[in-house]
């Protein structure tokens, strides 16, 4: 059954446009995992409505709630998607970066609205596909279905093993599980998240979380490349810290 969507309207929005849509010049499908199975052909015709975007850090691409415009694809940047409750407080999901895609799984789901909202951790370009051309796409080709029915398939993978992570009492498991998560997943394993968004992720206090990272940056485990940038700098004495008793 289709939800109710809120309808947002955003003016800051026209700033997020340097020189304005489709200025950028991106090649939006070239080495993204989920188009591999389109001929260049269908790859062009998607070309023909897809909208180029630049956002700046801190905007956003999209509203909580507001209605489904389409596929988005992040050729460069770091995005983060978040719910939030009735009290306002931020529920992060996940952090997409270069070659991600956001919202495939509305298109299995039948939604029409965003159930998250998505916000730039740094400067973004991205492509937005609207959404009845990739519906058609969908449709017409079986190959980029079950290519939406995988990539939806690993992001419930991930999300189960944050949820994992979420059972473990000790703090600095907690921590030491999430920052090799995020090793994993994050291009060039510079993980790009503040102190607030770390302990929202793993629902620990935005103090616990300073010290335990302190402690780490001591130890040389992990790196620290600048405001709300790090990095693990050793992987091994890292995994060490997952196997404290609670």
């Amino acid at each position: 059954m289709a939800s109710l969507c809120i309808a947002w309207f955003d003016l800051s929005n026209l700033s997020f446009y340097h020189g304005g849509m489709d200025t950028c010049h991106l090649h939006c499908f070239e080495l993204i995992p989920l188009f591999d199975s389109l001929s260049s052909e269908r790859i062009q015709h998607l070309e023909t409505h897809t909208r180029k975007k630049h956002f700046v850090r801190e905007q956003m691409l999209f509203h909580q709630g507001a209605l489904l415009e389409g596929l988005w694809v992040i050729r460069h940047g770091k995005v983060k998607l978040a719910e939030y409750d009735a009290s306002g407080k931020e529920h992060i999901q996940e952090v997409v970066h270069d070659g991600d895609v956001i919202g495939e799984q509305l298109f299995l789901t039948g939604e029409a609205c965003y159930p998250f909202s998505a916000v730039c951790l740094t400067e973004v370009d991205a492509c937005l596909i609207p959404a009845g051309p990739f519906r058609k796409e969908l449709d017409e080709n079986p190959e980029l279905m079950r290519s939406v029915a995988r990539s939806v398939g690993e992001k419930l993978g991930n999300a189960r093993h944050q949820n994992l992570i979420l059972t473990e009492n000790d703090a600095m498991s907690r921590v030491a599980l999430y920052m090799l998560q995020q090793d994993e997943h994050c291009l060039n394993h510079e993980i790009s998240l503040g102190i607030d968004d770390i302990a929202a992720m793993i629902n620990l206090r935005r103090e616990t979380v300073s010290r335990k990272l302190g402690e780490l940056v001591k130890k040389g485990v992990i790196r620290r490349l600048g405001q709300n940038k790090l990095m693990v700098a050793d992987r091994n004495a890292l995994t060490g810290y997952t196997m404290l008793e609670s």
